[in-house]
């Protein structure tokens, strides 16, 4: 019986708070079930937000005022799935879509990444990202918008997440349909590696 109470509680622990409302504020600021969310990032097309309820999650939400982005988000999500499957994303909890500003915009909710860019992260945790090269070039994955490192480099992550331990995570998905042999993506992931070591 208690090992049943500590699987449920366990369970529970991870369970997420699910996105009712997401709202724009004055100052570009958004409301996410009422409470004021934290902006920890931006791209194209959306806002990547704390969830206020849940510290353990990050919002992103696509959506901006010329262009409600619900096809961003159906293409972040297919990606997501595929470097799920790997280990190479942060888990995707919840997605969905909410009129913000009187528009319809999609958001997922992932788990967020506690850690750092690779920007930021360092030579010795070079090891992480290795790793996560060799399990998306053996499961046949490539990533694109490789061609500047900034960006990339503020595309990769390393940290944990709360139900994963330490590793390298990509949390801006962008992925293009290779046409490279299981070599070529290797040398591709090899010459990837040894650019971002520099």
């Amino acid at each position: 019986m208690q090992f049943l109470v500590l699987l449920l509680a366990a369970a529970t622990a991870f369970a997420a708070v699910p996105v009712r409302t997401i709202e724009l504020v004055g100052g570009g600021d958004y409301r996410v079930n009422g409470a004021l969310a934290r902006s920890i990032g931006s791209g194209d097309f959306k806002e990547v937000l704390l969830h206020p309820e849940d510290p353990a999650l990050a919002v992103k939400v696509f959506y901006n005022k010329w262009a409600p982005s619900i096809p961003e988000k159906r293409l972040e999500v297919a990606n997501i799935r595929r470097l799920e499957e790997v280990g190479a994303a942060p888990r995707l909890v919840e997605q969905g879509a909410a009129m913000v500003a009187g528009k319809p915009a999609g958001f997922v909710v992932q788990e967020r990444v506690e850690g750092t860019t690779l920007e930021r992260a360092g030579s010795r945790k070079l090891a992480y990202v290795r790793d996560l090269f060799d399990r998306l070039a053996k499961a046949g994955i490539e990533l694109g918008d490789t061609k500047t490192d900034f960006k990339l480099r503020e595309n990769l992550m390393v940290g944990k997440t709360r139900s994963d331990g330490w590793g390298a995570y990509v949390v801006d998905a962008d992925l293009v349909d290779s046409k490279k042999s299981p070599a070529e993506l290797k040398a591709f992931y090899d010459g990837l590696f040894e650019r971002l070591s520099r």
